[in-house]
């Protein structure tokens, strides 16, 4: 997988035109600073199915997604994958890890061609001691990602059953890649069974059996790999329980 650089971005032009400027750190950062870190900024271009940072590997800078979708997942010390977010475009990766000076703790991986801004650590750490706006909102950005982690833990710790989860979780895909149609919102990019089973810590086969009845409760749509959400308030809504069987007993030869 190849990937190709460039260090020659006007962040003033850039930032003008960026449809992601309210969700991005560097959107409260004055025009004069940008000015001085933009010889620092390295633009990158990845194809889809590229490992952007990888987990367990030391932070030497941010990187801001300027286009595309991510998948961010970590694995397990069993060796299996679990997806626990997505990056849409405004969202700084390595955040956290370079500020606590940690390696990485999720890997991320393109869903399509991005195109992601980097920010060495030098340049990044000179931003936030002039701009203490940026490391107001550096510290939202943090305590935001911890409400959504102890979200996690309340809903995996059995208080919520897997179909509550798989509905959330489409919803809040819904809300970051949706596009809204005649139908309802069509999840922009195509995840599989597998990513979806990873997101709510389910197998295959069983998260296939939620789609299947999330589908005959008319709560969902799936066409030609795309899901469409047909009650978009149903799935975004905080405690959804639909209509679940049992999870069927293991069979003994």
């Amino acid at each position: 997988m190849s990937e190709n650089s460039s260090s020659s971005l006007s962040l003033p032009r850039r930032c003008a035109s960026c449809q992601a400027q309210k969700e991005c750190l560097f959107f409260s950062i004055p025009l004069d600073l940008l000015h001085k870190i933009q010889s620092a900024v390295e633009v990158r271009c990845y194809s889809r199915g590229c490992t952007v940072i990888r987990q367990g590997q030391a932070a030497n800078g941010v990187y801001i997604v300027r286009t595309g979708w991510l998948k961010l997942y970590r694995v397990t010390d069993a060796g299996r994958r679990r997806v626990v977010g997505i990056a849409s475009p405004g969202t700084v990766l390595g955040l956290v890890s370079l500020v606590t000076g940690t390696p990485f703790s999720n890997s991320a991986e393109t869903l399509e061609e991005c195109e992601l801004e980097f920010v060495p650590e030098s340049d990044f750490s000179s931003i936030l001691e002039q701009n203490p706006l940026m490391a107001l909102n550096l510290l939202r950005a943090v305590g935001e990602r911890t409400r959504k982690s102890h979200d996690d833990l309340y809903n995996f710790a059995g208080r919520q059953p897997s179909a509550g989860r798989l509905l959330n979780v489409l919803g809040n895909l819904g809300q970051a890649c949706g596009q809204r149609t005649a139908d309802g919102i069509r999840l922009r990019i195509p995840f599989t069974v597998q990513d979806l089973a990873d997101e709510i810590g389910c197998s295959r086969q069983w998260t296939t059996r939620l789609l299947t009845e999330l589908e005959s409760r008319n709560l969902i749509q799936r066409k030609n790999g795309w899901i469409v959400l047909m009650r978009p308030e149903s799935s975004t809504r905080t405690g959804a329980r639909p209509q679940t069987s049992a999870r069927p007993k293991p069979t003994r030869a």
